[in-house]
């Protein structure tokens, strides 16, 4: 909704007096969409395994099962355990998530969020787009206890042409606007950073 407020006010300026945009992808949709892959690139090395098969390529049973077994069932009891706490905390900071390092708790929540995204919207979004849009071939991740052993086991993909080229057509902005627009957006937004709105 917020990037639909912010293409709004800059392509379709005249039907409107003002617009706001509460914490949307309206920075740029590209580099989200990247922040968000990586992050289940990530996970993966952390905790190889709990999610088969790739972060491009989304099992049925995980669509089917997500909300209602697999999350709770598979994945959380991992990402929980006490004795994967540091693995955690790393994972996130390398993936530049926001998150409250004193809140425990927070934590499964936060996973839970980006993850879900991923299952759900990673062959949607294939669909949509005319390909795969994720791209981290030339990614460097760093932050980690040992980033050349993150680098080297991280898993690399390439995003489709066609895919880079239809998020450019349509779900990026400009910057350039002839009518007021407020953005909002918390500065702990794990899903959607908040550096989607002071790069706008």
């Amino acid at each position: 909704g917020g990037l639909v407020a912010a293409l709004a006010i800059e392509e379709e300026y005249k039907q409107f007096d003002g617009a706001i945009a509460l914490c949307g992808t309206y920075g740029n949709y590209t580099r989200q969409t990247d922040y968000l892959g990586d992050f289940r690139v990530l996970f993966d090395v952390y905790f190889p395994g709990v999610l088969p098969p790739t972060s491009v390529d989304i099992a049925q049973q995980l669509l089917d099962t997500w909300d209602d077994t697999y999350y709770p069932e598979t994945v959380e009891p991992v990402i929980a355990a006490p004795e994967n706490s540091t693995r955690v905390a790393e994972l996130f900071d390398v993936a530049a998530v926001a998150y409250d390092a004193t809140d425990r708790e927070s934590w499964t929540d936060t996973i839970r969020q980006l993850l879900r995204y991923n299952v759900h919207a990673t062959e949607d979004a294939k669909a949509k787009l005319g390909g795969q849009p994720f791209d981290n071939q030339n990614r460097v991740y760093t932050g980690s206890s040992d980033d050349d052993t993150l680098n080297q086991e991280a898993a690399r993909f390439s995003a489709d042409t066609a895919a880079r080229a239809a998020i450019a057509a349509n779900f990026e902005t400009s910057g350039s606007i002839q009518r007021p627009l407020v953005t909002m957006h918390p500065v702990n937004d794990p899903l959607v950073p908040y550096w989607q709105a002071s790069q706008y």
